[in-house]
């Protein structure tokens, strides 16, 4: 059975170690150690068994939600576990009056775009150059959240 909850510093290696084998400019360790003490931000980590599967990372602002990274491990991938993850972003989201989540996303990421498509993300926007090593565009990628409430 899948497990989201917040992630504790116990769940920092599993996380930085899942960043650098998906991310081309990871989380570093201080970077996630400061983001865990913003009250901005939010850290979720997916596990089954108490076995570290994925984990998001986000912050609210104002009325609005921006999603700075999911991954999941390889080999937990298909799961459901990305799919869980986004479901309680959405019910924090939700319970925090945000109208509207934000995420960028490399358009060469085809099943990370087919996650959030199915998850009822729609593309709002394509930036130009947005990603570095290697330079990439980015889908710009929302959900409304007052939709969801309507």
């Amino acid at each position: 059975m899948i497990k989201i909850k917040k992630a504790s510093e116990a769940d920092f290696g599993d996380i930085l170690k899942t960043e650098k084998e998906y991310f081309s400019q990871p989380l570093t360790a201080k970077t996630l150690e400061e983001t865990a003490k913003n009250p901005d931000y939010v850290i979720l980590t997916a596990k089954a068994d108490g076995i570290y599967a994925g984990h998001a990372v986000f912050y609210i602002a104002d009325s609005r939600a921006e999603i700075i990274s999911v991954a999941i491990k390889k080999s937990e991938q298909k799961k459901g576990y990305g799919k869980a993850l986004l479901s309680e972003i959405k019910k924090i989201c939700s319970k925090n009056g945000i109208k509207e989540i934000l995420l960028d996303v490399r358009i060469s990421n085809s099943a990370a775009v087919a996650l959030y498509k199915i998850s009822d993300f729609e593309i709002i926007a394509e930036r130009k150059n947005f990603y570095e090593h290697p330079k990439e565009n980015a889908y710009t990628m929302k959900f409304d959240l007052k939709k969801d409430t309507e």
